[in-house]
C-alpha cells in the first residue's frame, strides 16, 4: 500500500511540471488537469489521514490549500479564461 502511495505521488508530482507551464501560459488543457490533480491531491490527503499516515495537523493544511486552489479554479472569469463555460 505504501509502495502504490508513493508511486501515485510521484506521478502527480511530475504531472505538476506540465501544470505549471500550462497554467502560466494559460493553456486550454491546464484547467482540467488542474482541476484533477487538486481533486486527487484532496482524495490522497484523505486517504492518508484514513491511513494513519499523516498527522490531523498536515491533512487539513494540505486539504486547505488544495480546497483553496480547486476553488479558484472554478471561480467564472478563472474558467472563462481557459475558455470553460
Amino acid at each position: 500500500m505504501l509502495t502504490a502511495m508513493g508511486v501515485i505521488l510521484v506521478g502527480i508530482a511530475l504531472l505538476l511540471f506540465p501544470l505549471a507551464y500550462g497554467l502560466w501560459t494559460v493553456r486550454r488543457w491546464a484547467w482540467p488537469l488542474g482541476v484533477g490533480l487538486e481533486g486527487a491531491n484532496i482524495l490522497l490527503a484523505l486517504a492518508r489521514l484514513a491511513g494513519g499516515r499523516e498527522t490531523i495537523a498536515s491533512a487539513l493544511l494540505t486539504l486547505m490549500i488544495a480546497g483553496t486552489i480547486l476553488y479558484y479554479l472554478t471561480l467564472r472569469p478563472v474558467r472563462a479564461l481557459f475558455g470553460r463555460s
